[in-house]
C-alpha cells in the first residue's frame, strides 16, 4: 500500500509497477487495505480512506468445495483473493 492510497504490485527486480488497484486519491497515510472473507459471501479486500471512506473493493471468489481464507502474493509474484488470481507479475 502506497502512502498515497494505491495498492499495488510491483516486480521485484526493477520496482515497476505491474498492477495498481486505482486508489491513489487519498492524502498521505490514511488508507488502509482489509481481507473480508467468511462462509457467507465470496472474499474481498476493501480498500478504505479514514477521509474519503470506501475507495473500492476487489472481489476474490470461493470454490465448490473450499471457502476463500485469505489474500496473498505467492512466489510467482501472483496476488490472490481466496481462490480468484487478482493480478500477476512476470
Amino acid at each position: 500500500m502506497q502512502t498515497n492510497g494505491d495498492l499495488v504490485l510491483r516486480v521485484i527486480s526493477t520496482g515497476t509497477a505491474c498492477w495498481t488497484s486505482g486508489t491513489a486519491v487519498a492524502p498521505g497515510g490514511d488508507t488502509s487495505a482489509t481481507f473480508h472473507g467468511g462462509p457467507v459471501g465470496a472474499p474481498f479486500v476493501t480498500i478504505d480512506s479514514v477521509s474519503q471512506g470506501r475507495l473500492k473493493q476487489i472481489n476474490g471468489a470461493h470454490t465448490y468445495l473450499h471457502l476463500g481464507t485469505n489474500a496473498n502474493v505467492n512466489t510467482r509474484g501472483e496476488f490472490w483473493i481466496g481462490y480468484k488470481k487478482i493480478a500477476f507479475c512476470k
